[in-house]
């Protein structure tokens, strides 16, 4: 197999390794609750392989959301998810080991989605995945996010590659995170994990 990155993604690798540690942030998968409902799921075919997406309801954090919300329910607000970065990564036990070559499909099947983006609604999961990768967003706040399908595959790589590109080696986790700080306007979190 044959992976291209442009100079902009290296640079942006090289210098995402400063700001990774080892999670103490809770798995987005675990926060969203095993009583998940799916919305919707596409499959769709790039360079011959599988790529799947799909969005889910978390209750539990819906019921949360609903007590924070009060009266700016009755607004109706997006906040952008559009730029490189924004989040802080975390190597973290996701369970089985992702192959970082199935993490470079999803990136490069999202990254070719430029300039499109995504909503992500309050207390929703959403996730794109080929075979043992899986890139998925949480949204914890009370506003819908519109994701850009580019960054969310940048940022989602670059995690992945902090965490586990030189798996077997004894320094790679299975897994990563890319966590916000959690307050309004900026409470969301990416995982990479294996979701076979």
């Amino acid at each position: 197999m044959k992976f291209t990155i442009s100079a902009f993604t290296a640079v942006v690798v090289a210098s995402s390794f400063v700001g990774s540690s080892l999670a103490t942030s809770a798995r987005p998968v675990e926060k969203c609750g095993s009583d998940s409902k799916i919305l919707n799921s596409t499959t769709v075919q790039h360079n011959g392989k599988e790529i799947k997406f799909t969005t889910a309801t978390c209750p539990d954090i819906q019921k949360t959301l609903h007590a924070k919300r009060g009266a700016t329910s009755l607004t109706k607000r997006q906040i952008s998810v559009c730029a490189n970065g924004g989040c802080e990564i975390e190597c973290a036990d996701t369970g089985e080991q992702p192959f970082i070559s199935d993490c470079q499909t999803v990136a490069d099947y999202l990254e070719g989605l430029y300039p499109q983006s995504f909503i992500v609604e309050p207390g929703t999961y959403a996730w794109v995945s080929s075979y043992t990768c899986a890139f998925a967003f949480l949204n914890e706040d009370v506003v819908d996010y519109n994701v850009c399908y580019s960054e969310f595959g940048l940022n989602g790589i670059i995690a992945a590659d902090d965490c586990f590109a030189d798996w077997p080696a004894t320094t790679a986790t299975p897994g990563a995170l890319c966590v916000t700080p959690g307050f309004k306007g900026n409470d969301w979190d990416i995982e990479i994990y294996n979701p076979e």
